[in-house]
């Protein structure tokens, strides 16, 4: 009998505590966590689609992934919280970046059936996640069936400032809206072609338009035009920032734009070596380093975008294109996709962490802590790339509440002087979110209590039994 309390005790003790550290509930705001897939080099999820022009042994030669790739693949995009992916350009090209076009009509086959794209999108929509396609504005090929169109110059560059040129590709995309539903567009070097085309592009064609953009003095006019902008030409200050121990984060926090919603931020990217390669003249460990780059990317002002294969973590340099490898699914470790859906997690939770007042409140020798406050809800994060633990003393926060860990467990109240000491571990990130003092956890207390007694009334049960035994 004395048994079957204390296992009943430990079971009803376990699946309690099991419900505290349940996964976020995700709500609805105007965050996005974008999610840019080459889809050349995603997943080869069926070889029905593979042509002649499937070439493995050159980097540069197409590998074969393909739509039913992605589709895969929709359930892990889902549970790391992507709300929006972006496929590199679909048109036939003949290169597997998509850049030099073909034609607009046609879609490139290794990819897949135009009925096949559809299942792809529906299937995304279907899981929550809106779809948006890069669309190459800059270069046709060499025998490209637009060649000898007025737009076309003899070096096969796009003409963009030439109205016919603007209405051809507005027809195209339109079409594709009607056809797959796509939710829009990303327009990659924005910054080098004509604004007011692309401001009459836009008018003409409903979505979310995002441009990326390397040129700072084009950013405050690419704001203003696009709906967000991918910040290019960062990434070599957020790798110097994460890969060693005493970064100074200046240059990152005073990036321009830093506290808007219409900016979006990013680890590495297409056209950058993966973060990982920079780790390498370190030996700093690639999980616990990415770890800490990614706790900034999902809770410091802009929205978040990740470059496939970010969150298991690839290896790569752009100088020889391993950067865009295919990806393996089942290798690595999932540490770091696990961090990836908790942030995501938060970010929906806690909207502060998406949307608020951001103010820095240590910068020093790499650690880096600061606040996101919106209303009346407060999160305070904490980056810490240092050999030692790292602290900060919270002076105004309102007497009677307690800070919660949200990446690491911990419980913070008030000192005895008023303060609040919230700590992190060496190389290590945590987020709190301050809430009211919840006092003792009462029914966490009474079955922590219950098994205790529970197994002291069975120590004395065997005792007596054996003492009997004895006599």
């Amino acid at each position: 009998m004395v048994k079957r309390l204390i296992y009943g005790a430990l079971l009803f003790f376990i699946v309690f505590a099991g419900l505290q550290v349940a996964p976020l509930s995700a709500e609805e705001d105007s965050s996005h966590f974008y999610y840019y897939i080459l889809v050349d080099r995603f997943e080869n999820g069926t070889t029905e689609n593979d042509t002649e022009q499937i070439d493995r042994d050159s980097t540069a030669g197409f590998y074969g992934g393909d739509y039913q790739g992605i589709q895969n693949n929709i359930d892990h995009l889902k549970t790391i919280g992507v709300t929006e992916v972006i496929l590199s350009p679909i048109v036939d090209s003949e290169d597997y970046l998509g850049q030099h076009v073909n034609s607009f009509e046609n879609l490139q086959e290794t990819y897949g059936s135009e009925e096949e794209l559809k299942q792809l999108v529906d299937q995304l929509h279907e899981a929550g996640i809106d779809v948006l396609v890069q669309t190459p504005l800059q270069q046709v090929s060499s025998s490209s069936e637009l060649l000898g169109r007025d737009w076309i110059q003899a070096d096969g560059q796009i003409d963009f400032t030439n109205e016919s040129a603007v209405d051809y590709i507005s027809d195209r995309l339109s079409d594709w809206v009607e056809q797959f539903q796509f939710d829009g567009f990303y327009i990659e070097n924005a910054d080098q072609l004509p604004a007011e085309s692309l401001e009459l592009l836009m008018n003409e064609v409903d979505g979310l338009w995002l441009g990326g953009m390397s040129d700072e003095s084009s950013l405050e006019k690419g704001v203003e035009l696009f709906d967000q902008v991918i910040r290019f030409g960062d990434h070599e200050e957020t790798f110097s920032s994460f890969t060693g121990y005493g970064a100074d984060f200046t240059s990152l926090l005073n990036q321009p734009f830093f506290q808007s919603n219409d900016v979006v931020h990013y680890i590495d990217f297409l056209h950058t070596d993966r973060f990982t390669r920079a780790l390498e003249p370190t030996g700093n460990h690639p999980v616990t380093r990415w770890k800490l780059a990614l706790t900034y990317l999902f809770t410091a002002p802009n929205d978040p975008i990740l470059f496939q294969g970010s969150e298991i973590p690839m290896d790569g340099s752009i100088d020889d294109l391993s950067t865009h490898k295919m990806i393996n699914f089942l290798a690595g470790d999932d540490q770091v996709t696990r961090h990836v859906e908790k942030l995501s997690s938060m970010r929906d939770k806690y909207e502060s962490l998406s949307s608020g007042e951001m103010k820095v409140l240590h910068d020093e020798n790499g650690f880096l802590a600061f606040e996101r406050i919106l209303d009346d809800e407060k999160t305070y994060v904490l980056i810490n790339t240092t050999e030692t633990s790292q602290h900060i003393n919270l002076t105004d926060i309102d007497s009677g509440k307690e800070l919660q860990g949200l990446l690491i467990n911990d419980l913070v109240r008030e000192g005895e002087n008023g303060e609040y000491r919230i700590a992190t571990d060496r190389e290590s990130a945590n987020i709190f979110i301050v809430k009211e003092d919840s006092g003792i956890y009462w029914p966490i207390t009474i079955v922590f209590v219950g098994v205790m007694g529970a197994f002291i009334i069975f120590a004395i049960t065997m005792y007596r039994k054996q003492r009997h035994k004895n006599i």
